[in-house]
Formats: structure tokens, sequence, C-alpha cells
């Protein structure tokens, strides 16, 4: 299970558990919900932007307790 904490700009965060297989979409779908938004973009803490939704999360380079933070792409 990894832990994620998921931020807006505003401060607002929510903390996530997903499986280790889950992949970049149901991370977003997650953090979507969790939020009462669509279409977040999910920048990890190393200024990577998730794009690859199929990518594992593991793949994808998350780490159990990672920050990441979600802006609304404009």
């Amino acid at each position: 299970m990894l832990h994620l904490t998921v931020a807006l700009p505003s401060g607002r965060s929510a903390n996530l558990a997903l499986p280790e297989s889950a992949t970049v979409e149901d991370l977003k779908v997650l953090a979507n919900q969790s939020f009462g938004r669509c279409h977040l973009r999910l920048i990890t803490s190393e200024d990577q932007v998730l794009t690859d939704l199929a990518a594992s999360l593991r793949d994808a380079g998350l780490k159990d307790k990672d920050i990441l933070t979600a802006v609304v792409p404009q």
C-alpha cells in the first residue's frame, strides 16, 4: 500500500492510500473525487507531471509517503 498526499496550491490536501499495483489513472480518479474536481494535473516533488495514465505508481517513480501537487490546467 502506498500512502500519498496530494495538495492543491491553496493548501488543501488529501491523504490517499492505494495498492502498489494501482495506476496513475487510479490516483488521478481518487484525487479528482477527493477534491470534487475533474482533470487535475498531478506533479511530483521532482516536478514531473504524471501523464502516462497506464503506468503503475511505482513505474511513475512514486514512493510511500510522497507528496504531489494537484493543479487545474488552464
